[in-house]
């Protein structure tokens, strides 16, 4: 189970600080039994900026047991407006994670730019996915890029 948060946001919006959000894994063998919570892509302690964001995660199992966590990451921009697509891929049932940035290059996510469908939305079709007869190994994922204020749909096999 993927999921994105800070240790506390209502505490952090009291105290008038910003909780950088973070996608952390949990996984469980039985359904009622749970592992704590680890984030999939720590800072990188040589990041230069106040914080990052990570957000919108999607997460997928293949045939092999690999399981893969794609989200929007502002890691690269050090005042942490624009952002990336990344995916985290793991092979050891989430003990350890490999990062993977998906996106050629970061953008900067600009709000009503679709104002005839619907001026607030951004992640529709953020999705991922294996292959459903399981015959190849890996995973698709279809995401949104915004080129010039346009929303644009891609897609990525990894």
């Amino acid at each position: 189970m993927a999921f994105a948060g800070g240790d506390n946001l209502f505490a952090d919006l009291q105290s008038g600080t910003y909780n950088y959000g973070d996608i952390f894994v949990t996984s469980s063998s039985d359904g009622v039994n749970w592992s704590t919570a680890v984030p999939i892509s720590p800072m990188d302690p040589t990041f230069t900026g106040r914080g990052r964001d990570q957000f919108m995660p999607g997460v997928a199992v293949d045939s092999t047991g690999a399981v893969a966590v794609c989200y929007y990451d502002r890691r690269n921009d050090p005042i942490n407006n624009n952002i990336d697509r990344y995916c985290s891929v793991s092979h050891d049932h989430g003990g350890t994670w490999v990062d993977q940035r998906i996106t050629l290059a970061s953008w900067t996510p600009t709000h009503f730019s679709d104002a005839i469908i619907n001026p607030e939305y951004m992640g529709d079709y953020d999705s991922l996915t294996t292959d459903y007869l399981q015959t190849n190994t890996g995973f698709f994922g279809a995401f949104q890029i915004q080129t010039n204020g346009n929303p644009d749909v891609w897609g990525q096999r990894f």
